[in-house]
């Protein structure tokens, strides 16, 4: 969890338990940013549950969005803005790479750094104020 503006960041172990525990420790500080980005999609749920459980309302009162694009997160509510990769693209570029290694092919370059660009699938938990 993150508030760029701010320098927020909080640990979590990528499960809903300790999104829940972060969204009960930005409650806790008392003023709530007015986004919260959880590293994935579970997180985003725990976070979802605690603001619930205190009665924050997402996104009138903070936005949220997670990171995966787990099918639950379209049938929670308010539905969850997340970020998608392609796993498909990621196992393609993991295999392609390890076979360039087991072949021997390890040039110069072949090691570079490889960008997925993800895309934001925008759903309710991050609908502008106006929007609502």
């Amino acid at each position: 969890f993150g508030d760029a503006a701010e320098g927020i960041e909080l640990p979590g172990d990528f499960d809903e338990a300790s999104g829940h525990r972060a969204g009960q420790e930005l409650l806790a500080a008392g003023t709530l940013p007015d986004a919260v980005f959880a590293a994935n999609d579970m997180m985003a749920l725990g976070c979802l549950y605690a603001f619930a459980q205190a009665g924050v309302r997402v996104p009138t009162d903070v936005a949220l969005a997670g990171f995966d694009d787990i099918p639950l997160a379209r049938f929670v509510h308010p539905s969850l803005t997340t970020m998608q990769v392609s796993i498909a693209d990621l196992g393609d570029k993991a295999a392609t790479r390890l076979l360039q290694l087991m072949d021997g092919n390890n040039t110069e370059g072949a090691g570079d750094k490889q960008t997925l660009v993800p895309t934001l699938i925008v759903r309710d938990s991050s609908k502008a104020r106006t929007e609502q």
